[in-house]
């Protein structure tokens, strides 16, 4: 572009202290190097702003990238976890007292753990819902499917997150965390609810004295994913980290 193409370009600006300074040059007498020297200074209104157009267009699509990296890395993640819950669900351990089991238990509630953390409650509340649908369906001894034990898979997405991300954000330590994470989903959650939708629907024991023999299952429950969840967290962030940024 040559310099009467610069000219040009500040004359038909429609920024006005353009327009002005390009009037301000004069017609005859000067030498080239003044000329340039003032468009160069007339222009600089115009340089400023190109760049800071293109600086924001910039941020403006790497912010995108970033959110669509984000999402599809949020999806795949959980995605999989289903599908690990789905066939952790098969693999459940009995918990006998007195000669009589009193609880069989899975540790595929690991992965709504993980799902919360990692991708946030939405993605919780989708990977524990799927997980329990889909190794019900999946599982023929089974029997049919009860919506009403979703609820459970709802709540505790949110509580996670909101222990995890909110009460302990400022906490880095995991070994704080994560235990106490634990514990209040298992305690405050999974127990009450689960425990008085079994009673409502199939036992015949009283709530109570159901609610007192399920909540044995917390001695192990606790430790068993607290110890899991030590191990996979850590790795999962590191994963999210490299892959969103």
């Amino acid at each position: 572009m040559t310099l009467i193409d610069k000219y040009a370009i500040i004359i038909n600006s429609k920024s006005p202290d353009l327009k002005i300074a390009a009037r301000k040059v004069p017609s005859g007498g000067s030498s080239p190097a003044d000329e340039r020297e003032l468009l160069c200074g007339a222009a600089l209104p115009f340089r400023r702003k190109v760049s800071f157009q293109r600086t924001y267009a910039e941020r403006m699509i790497n912010m995108k990238k970033t959110t669509l990296r984000k999402n599809l890395f949020y999806l795949t993640a959980t995605a999989v976890l289903v599908a690990m819950g789905t066939a952790l669900s098969f693999v459940t351990v009995q918990i006998p007292l007195g000669g009589v089991i009193i609880k069989q238990f899975s540790v595929w509630l690991v992965t709504v753990y993980l799902v919360s953390v990692i991708c946030g409650p939405l993605y919780g509340m989708a990977a524990g819902f799927l997980c329990d649908l889909f190794s019900t369906l999946l599982n023929p001894a089974g029997g049919g499917y009860n919506p009403f034990f979703a609820a459970a898979h709802i709540i505790a997405p949110v509580v996670i997150w909101l222990i995890y991300a909110v009460v302990f954000k400022k906490v880095k330590s995991v070994f704080v965390k994560i235990p106490v994470t634990v514990a209040v989903t298992q305690t405050l959650v999974y127990l009450p609810i689960n425990t008085f939708l079994i009673w409502y629907f199939y036992s015949s024991k009283g709530f109570f004295e159901l609610l007192a023999t399920r909540s044995l299952s917390l001695i192990i429950e606790i430790p068993v994913f607290t110890a899991l969840l030590f191990a996979l967290v850590p790795l999962a962030k590191k994963l999210a980290e490299k892959i969103v940024k």
